[in-house]
């Protein structure tokens, strides 16, 4: 949307020069918060400015926002295979020597292995090598005895590849002042506070991510940001000032 200014603004007397208003309209109610802000670095201070687009992650780290972050970000995951279920399988035959049989399917699902022997529960006397499928008894299976199983196995897990959205878990927020925070000194990271919006109607000639004005973002980049920050309920328009 656009606001205009119909009417020069000048924030003091004696200035020269309209007076740049960050919010603009009004949005509902402006919310504003005080956040902290930490600098680890020992070898330089860090500075923020206003209308800076800054970000704070689920462990309330509040950071500023970079070019990079707004692209979406492939990971590899690892995905469980599925279970199928395996019902009354003859797993053999004891032969008065034999302890240890193999199941046809692994690896087996815990808590899912039940064993008949000769037709009897069995629940106890064995041990069950999950991952290789091996049922291997305390004892010899009495000759004739069957052997038979039900159980679960899981397909071999797979690679699969995802793309996850930008900047996901984390929350906007915007400088409404300039703010160093000083370096590190011994084991005492730098520290400073600053006062931020987190819901405004916001003039986008005003609106930075890191060093870059709003103006000079790639279009698809700045429609990204846009909509990340409406939804979250800071509102960028244009200004005809």
């Amino acid at each position: 949307m656009t606001q205009v200014f119909a009417t020069p603004s000048f924030g003091s007397v004696g200035e020269t020069a309209k007076h740049r208003d960050l919010t603009i309209g009004v949005y509902g109610n402006e919310i504003r918060r005080v956040v902290s802000l930490a600098n680890s670095s020992t070898s330089a201070v860090v500075s923020y400015v206003r209308g800076q687009i800054l970000v704070k992650n689920a462990s309330g780290v509040v950071s500023a926002l970079a070019v990079e972050d707004l692209v979406p970000v492939e990971h590899t995951l690892l995905v469980p295979g599925d279970v199928t279920e395996v019902t009354s399988e003859a797993v053999g035959t004891g032969n008065g020597t034999l302890t240890a049989f193999t199941l046809a399917h692994a690896p087996v699902v815990a808590g899912t292995l039940t064993l008949k022997v000769n037709d009897v529960d069995t629940t106890e006397g064995f041990t069950l090598d999950a991952h290789r499928g091996v049922i291997t008894f305390d004892a010899a299976v009495t000759d004739t005895h069957t052997v038979v199983a039900s159980y679960s196995y899981a397909d071999a897990a797979e690679e699969e590849e995802v793309t996850l959205p930008f900047l996901t878990g984390c929350v906007p927020l915007v400088a409404e002042v300039d703010v160093t925070v000083p370096k590190k000194v011994g084991d005492v990271n730098g520290s400073a506070t600053l006062n931020v919006l987190v819901k405004a109607e916001l003039a986008k000639d005003m609106l930075y991510v890191g060093s870059t004005a709003w103006a000079d973002l790639d279009a698809a980049v700045a429609a990204k940001l846009e909509n990340w920050l409406t939804y979250s309920g800071l509102v960028p328009a244009d200004v005809v000032r």
